[in-house]
């Protein structure tokens, strides 16, 4: 149990026992009942910080440890038999159990609470990324559309691919001379236009 939690709770302790002994215990008082008072801080004590050692429970009421194994040895077994002081034993574990009860359904409500928020925040990177991914994309929406249009193949492409295999061929053999046709028309027109450009440049 960490340090913190440990003074914590002796102090949760104390305010008690301060609070039903109508006065401080930590005072340097011997009157009684002030003793059984302590004796009851250090039986609660021991139930619900069976962690704290003997020093860290006698330093929250000014008392060393050896005060406390007298208490221990001395005093606890008489207020263990005494209606009054079981009474308030048990009124402090009462509250100790509800608030403990309280804690833990605050601590369960925080962890939920923790759990949504961290995928809401997961979401919201997933979104960002696309985000970014959306602009990068639409940065870059020239060059795509000009590189989809380069590969889009025509209606008769399509139908060529979807022919089998030996009528592919056929077409392949009818087609040749007509494509060969239109390599050289396109070649020739091309050199025209160079030459033309060529005249005009010289004049």
């Amino acid at each position: 149990m960490k340090q913190y939690v440990i003074n914590n709770r002796l102090d949760s302790i104390l305010i008690y026992i301060n609070s039903i002994a109508g006065c401080d215990i930590r005072k340097l008082d011997r009157h009684v009942p002030l003793p059984f008072y302590r004796a009851l801080y250090c039986k609660i004590a021991f139930k619900v910080v069976p962690t704290a050692t003997l020093s860290q429970i006698g330093r929250k009421i000014n008392r060393d440890h050896s005060n406390i194994i007298h208490y221990r040895r001395k005093l606890i077994p008489e207020i263990s038999k005494d209606i009054n002081y079981i009474r308030l034993y048990n009124d402090f574990s009462l509250v100790s159990d509800y608030e403990s009860s309280k804690v833990q359904k605050e601590h369960i409500e925080l962890i939920l609470s923790l759990e949504h928020l961290e995928n809401k925040y997961n979401k919201l990177l997933e979104e960002n990324e696309n985000n970014k991914n959306i602009i990068e994309f639409l940065k870059n929406k020239k060059g795509a559309n000009s590189l989809i249009k380069e590969y889009q193949h025509t209606e008769n492409e399509l139908k060529y691919r979807e022919l089998p295999k030996e009528k592919q061929d056929i077409f392949d053999m009818r087609a040749a001379p007509i494509l060969a046709m239109l390599g050289i028309k396109n070649h020739q027109q091309n050199g025209v236009n160079t030459i033309g450009k060529q005249n005009i440049s010289h004049w």
